[in-house]
C-alpha cells in the first residue's frame, strides 16, 4: 500500500477554479466575446450596437426568436439582450426555449422591455431564466455597467477553461500517475499513468470516489 502511494499523486481540482486570473496566460481578447442583441426592429438593434460599441466586443444580431436561438447554438455567446416584445415568438417564449435547449440552457439574459413593469411580468421574465431587465427607454450608463459585468464574468470562464487544458496536457503526459480529486475525494481527471496502475480505463475511474478505484485495485 506505502510502495503504490508513492506513485500516485493526488490534486485538488478544485484548484483550476480558485487561480487568480492574471497569473493566466492566455489568449482570449476582448472582441473574442459574443453578446447576441435580439429584436425585430433594425433601428433597435442598431442604437444597441452605437451603445456597446465602446466595449470593444463582437456584436451579434436577430431579429426574430428562431434566429436568435440558432445564433445561440452556432456561436458561444456569453450574454443575450433580448427584447420582449416580438412577433410570432416574444421574449418569453423565446427565453423558455433557450433554457430548454442544453446548448443555450446556461447563457444569461437580460430582457429589455418597455412594457414589462408590472410584477407580474417581472416574475414571469425570472420563471423563464433572464437575470435582469433593462426598461426603455434605455439608460445607456446602466446598459453597459450591466453588460460588462457578465462580459467579465464570461472572460474569467474562458480564462479557467484555457488554463485548465493546458494543465491538464501537462499532467497527461507525466510519467507519475495522476488524480484530480473534487473536494468530496470523487476523481475528476485521471493521466493514463494513473490508469496504467489502477487498472482502469478513464470512463472507469473518472467519476468515482479514489478510495472505490484504490480497493479495486487491491
Amino acid at each position: 500500500l506505502v510502495q503504490k502511494l508513492e506513485f500516485i499523486i493526488l490534486i485538488p481540482i478544485i484548484s483550476f477554479g480558485t487561480l487568480e486570473s492574471s497569473f493566466m496566460e492566455t489568449g482570449i481578447k476582448q472582441s473574442d466575446i459574443n453578446v447576441l442583441l435580439v429584436d425585430d426592429l433594425t433601428q433597435n438593434l442598431e442604437a444597441l450596437k452605437a451603445l456597446l460599441k465602446p466595449l470593444h466586443v463582437n456584436l451579434l444580431t436577430a431579429t426574430c426568436g428562431k434566429e436568435c436561438i440558432s445564433t445561440a447554438i452556432r456561436k458561444e455567446v456569453a450574454l443575450i439582450l433580448l427584447d420582449v416584445q416580438m412577433p410570432i415568438l416574444d421574449g418569453f417564449e423565446t427565453a423558455e426555449l433557450l433554457r430548454n435547449n442544453s446548448e443555450t440552457q446556461n447563457i444569461p439574459i437580460i430582457f429589455i422591455t418597455a412594457i414589462s413593469k408590472e410584477e407580474k411580468y417581472i416574475s414571469q421574465g425570472y420563471d423563464t431564466g433572464c437575470v435582469d431587465y433593462i426598461l426603455k427607454p434605455i439608460d445607456s450608463d446602466i446598459l453597459v455597467k450591466k453588460v460588462k459585468v457578465f462580459i467579465e464574468l464570461h472572460k474569467e470562464k474562458l480564462n479557467t477553461e484555457e488554463y485548465r487544458k493546458k494543465y491538464e496536457l501537462i499532467l497527461e503526459s507525466a510519467g507519475e500517475g495522476i488524480c484530480g480529486l473534487d473536494n468530496t475525494g470523487v476523481v475528476d481527471f485521471s493521466n493514463p499513468a494513473a490508469e496504467k496502475m489502477l487498472g482502469l480505463k478513464k470512463n472507469e475511474l473518472n467519476g468515482k470516489l479514489f478510495s472505490y478505484a484504490w480497493k479495486n485495485d487491491t
